[in-house]
């Protein structure tokens, strides 16, 4: 995973695992584990995502990551999740 600490946002760039080692619940633990570290320092996790990588959106969506904005002029959709209420 590459991050970066944006004030109190905490921006994932890019999660990369090696296809066999994907849909095992690798990418998940490392998402939770990033909100457990993070929750008392961040207000909000965002990353984006090709519009085109539906595994990738599935498991957002399972982590309740909400579409933030569209940019449809480079077909990326860029995800949010509040971590205070």
């Amino acid at each position: 995973m590459w991050i970066e600490l944006r004030s109190r946002e905490l921006h994932i760039h890019g999660v990369a695992l090696v296809p066999e080692m994907r849909g095992q619940g690798i990418g998940a633990c490392a998402f939770f584990d990033l909100e457990t570290e993070f929750r008392d320092r961040v207000d909000v996790v965002e990353l984006g995502v090709h519009e085109s990588n539906a595994d990738a959106r599935r498991l957002y969506e399972r982590l309740e990551v909400s579409t933030a904005k569209t940019l449809p002029d480079i077909g990326f959709v860029v995800l949010r999740k509040p971590l205070r209420g």
